[in-house]
């Protein structure tokens, strides 16, 4: 399991050569399914940091990977890969178009926590 998730980590964290090699380079819809599974997957990790809303994300998780949910089947791939990257602690940025492991930044984890369940709760509320 701990080689599975550091293969997914230098999967979907690139290089800090340089911020021009770590851009992904998404199009939009790959960006919404990048943002969402991240936000929901980190959810577990922050149960850690005293924030849960595992329960929620879950039910959300579970709509979005039905089939037929994303028209473009890279948007389903890239969501699943989003998810995992999440539940390591990496959260996708459409500003700086990578994803971004947040307690190797050094971030306050619980304050990134409270601000990702403020976001699956938006995400809720999507029609």
């Amino acid at each position: 399991m701990c080689a599975f998730a550091f293969f997914v980590v230098f999967l979907l964290l690139p290089s800090t050569a340089s911020a021009q090699d770590a851009r992904l380079g998404l199009s939009r819809s790959h960006q919404v399914a990048a943002v969402a599974g991240s936000y929901l997957g980190i959810a577990g990790f922050c149960k850690a940091y005293g924030v849960d809303f595992s329960e929620l994300a879950g039910r959300i998780e579970e709509a979005m990977m039905r089939p037929g949910f994303f028209a473009d089947p890279g948007d389903n791939f890239l969501f699943s890969r989003a998810l995992a990257a999440g539940r390591l602690g990496a959260l996708y940025s459409p500003q700086a178009d990578q994803f971004l492991d947040m307690p190797k930044l050094g971030a306050d984890m619980r304050q990134v926590c409270a601000a990702a369940h403020q976001q699956v709760v938006a995400i809720s509320r999507m029609k």
